[in-house]
């Protein structure tokens, strides 16, 4: 086994112990792209370490190879080489994603891999193509079968560049309950903001269907304000036990405690009460006081906790649009609390992927 093969095989199940053999292979660039590609195609649902390794090669060399792989036959290679050349800022190979999307004989998933891929773009200007795309998808005739996925793709990928005027459509994707849309566009508010969506996603918590509970608690939770609160406090109480459980989990780390089980409930609602009393309209909170950025990135840098960190990796990343895993892989914790200082976070402002949003009204 040569010592490339040696470090394909020990980076493919990813993780912490994988993530010096994926660092080695990020040094080692394009030269061994092609090999990762092949080895990840052989075992793509197993090979979560290679998927790192080819995401995350980003040098022009790399994305000469990206580009061949942007519609494989594998659509989980070309969601990765779109992720890759999203990422990479190189506007030549990024009017290739452009071009896919708007491409109507695309196949309509490779063309919301495309749609989602742009969201990640830091450079130039790509609202206008997706705000088009979006329109042209409202457009269309649906029915409930339809997942809508290019619709919701676009819409996200637009709130990511710091544009919400698309987002009161997952609204509407989201209050049909029979609809195969519904789920996806839930997870959408998890990153666009839209007024109305704190009575939507109310709803959605005393939906009968437990999947719809569960998922409104997280853009609830990111919301932080203090309706959003006072529903997650109303789903601990849940009859169902995924229900109250995982409102309960978001409840936690809001009021900045330790989780405890649903049979503490009462004492969930007693410090509910003593941070409610000091909480006002307008600011979003974490561990009960006007949420600090900084100090997220802090803690994850001095914890050993694996589930929190796991938590806050993904948190961080949807509020300051830093790419977190990415900094934790290559063990710079401590530039990503400089860089997330550097920001300018105002304490108790609600940010979406780094851009300051308005706590929705309604």
């Amino acid at each position: 086994m040569s010592s490339v093969e040696e470090l394909l095989y020990r980076a493919r199940p990813g993780g912490k112990g994988a993530a010096a053999a994926i660092r080695d292979l990020l040094d080692l660039g394009a030269a061994v792209l092609d090999q990762a590609v092949m080895a990840f195609e052989r075992e793509p649902w197993d090979s979560p370490g290679l998927a790192e390794v080819i995401r995350r090669n980003r040098s022009p060399e790399a994305v000469s190879v990206h580009l061949k792989n942007l519609t494989s036959g594998s659509l989980e290679l070309s969601r990765l080489a779109m992720e890759a050349v999203g990422a990479s800022g190189d506007p030549a190979a990024v009017q290739h994603l452009v071009d896919i999307l708007t491409d109507g004989e695309q196949f309509e998933t490779c063309r919301a891999l495309a749609a989602s891929a742009l969201g990640a773009h830091a450079g130039g200007d790509v609202s206008a193509v997706l705000r088009e795309t979006v329109d042209r998808q409202a457009a269309r005739t649906v029915d409930d079968e339809d997942p809508r996925s290019l619709l919701i793709e676009a819409v996200v990928a637009l709130a990511k560049h710091g544009d919400n005027s698309r987002a009161p459509l997952l609204l509407e994707i989201a209050s049909h309950s029979d609809s195969a849309a519904q789920e996806e566009a839930v997870h959408g508010l998890e990153v666009a903001v839209a007024d109305g969506m704190v009575e939507m996603l109310d709803t959605l918590s005393r939906d009968p269907s437990p999947v719809a509970a569960v998922l409104a608690a997280k853009p609830l939770f990111l919301l932080g304000d203090v309706k959003s609160c006072e529903i997650l406090r109303a789903m601990a109480g849940a009859d169902d036990y995924d229900v109250s459980q995982n409102a309960m989990s978001y409840l936690w780390r809001l009021l900045g405690t330790e989780p405890r089980d649903s049979d503490e409930l009462d004492v969930a609602r007693h410090e509910w009460d003593t941070v409610a009393s000091t909480m006002v309209d307008g600011v979003c909170y974490r561990t009960g006081r006007p949420v600090d950025i900084p100090q997220l990135a802090e803690v994850l840098r001095d914890s050993e906790d694996v589930w929190l960190r796991g938590q806050l990796t993904d948190e961080l990343r949807n509020r300051t649009g830093i790419d977190v895993a990415g900094a934790i892989l290559q063990e710079q914790e401590q530039e990503l609390v400089h860089w997330v200082e550097e920001r300018g976070f105002v304490a108790g402002a609600l940010y979406r992927w780094g851009h300051r949003q308005e706590i929705p009204a309604g």
